[in-house]
């Protein structure tokens, strides 16, 4: 039912305008960035992160005169978290300290050890093997040869 529901015209008839085509409205992109910034930064009281999800992620169309606009939203909206609920509300995460901070066996550094080894060398292994499939297909089913990239497709 749900994946229906974006293409029943009934129902974007009741709704309004659906929001693939809002994308022309710059200033609706542009404040909409803006406030996923403030969420972010709300969220984990973090205006950096905010601002810098948005310049990875969430902004296509990214435009640097918005830069300091999003950053100060995120600013603003860490603001009101203090405002609503204290120093505390920023420093909520708290970290375990004295006694029972050293009581990690030291045997358990030798098993982070291994396991970054393992996942180290199982990484480089991927990369290879990803890079042989990359050479192979560039040579074997390439855009000259359609009927072999729909097998590939397919397979």
């Amino acid at each position: 039912l749900c994946s229906r529901l974006p293409q029943s015209p009934r129902i974007w008839s009741i709704l309004g305008q659906p929001p693939a085509t809002v994308g022309d409205d710059v200033y609706l992109r542009d404040y909409t960035s803006i406030g996923a910034a403030c969420g972010i930064a709300a969220a984990f009281r973090a205006p950096i992160a905010g601002t810098l999800f948005i310049v990875e992620e969430a902004a296509s169309h990214f435009k640097k005169e918005n830069l300091a606009n999003i950053f100060f939203g995120g600013l603003a909206a860490l603001e009101v978290i203090l405002l609503n609920g204290g120093a505390g509300a920023v420093l909520e995460y708290k970290v375990q300290t004295g006694e029972g901070c050293s009581s990690t066996p030291p045997w358990s550094f030798l098993f982070f050890l291994v396991v970054g080894c393992i996942c180290g060398v199982a990484g480089a292994a991927f990369n290879a093997l990803n890079i042989k499939v990359m050479v192979w297909r560039a040579r074997n089913c390439n855009a000259t040869m359609p009927k072999k990239r729909v097998l590939e497709l397919v397979l």
